[in-house]
């Protein structure tokens, strides 16, 4: 699909109508109007770059709408390193988020430890993410 002038000129416009009232066209400097047909793909192509940065860290991501989740395995005697490797893979999410106009929600982070039943009781690390110290979830 090729975006004309036209069509993508009249993209960044939207108005407001309010029962038969309707505003002049207003400019959209980023963004898609909410509710928007193309909102969803928009947002999947703007987003596709932070799962390459979490691939990038070597983790992998699973995603839905705008929930993200950064998941890998790793060996009971590795936790520490993983932490930190989480940390360090935030941090780069953190950077792209601000760059882009988007905050990274801290009390939104959870840190969930998924183990064996006949693993024994560990300590499971907590994480530190943007200020903010992520304690393990008790229950997965």
């Amino acid at each position: 699909m090729v975006l004309t002038a036209e069509y993508y000129s009249w993209f960044l416009l939207t108005s407001v109508a309010i029962g038969e009232v309707i505003s002049d066209p207003k400019a959209l400097d980023c963004g898609a109007p909410q509710g928007s047909v193309a909102g969803p793909l928009l947002f999947t192509l703007f987003s596709a770059q932070l799962q390459d940065i979490i691939a990038s860290h070597c983790l992998q991501s699973v995603v839905y709408s705008d929930d993200t989740q950064i998941c890998f395995v790793f060996r009971r005697k590795d936790r520490l390193s993983a932490v930190q490797k989480i940390e360090t893979c935030v941090a780069g999410v953190r950077s792209w988020c601000q760059k882009n106009g988007l905050v990274l929600n801290d009390g939104k982070t959870e840190l969930v430890y998924f183990l064996s039943k006949l693993t024994k009781t560990e300590s499971k690390p907590e994480a530190k993410i943007g200020n903010s110290v992520i304690q393990p979830c008790q229950q997965s």
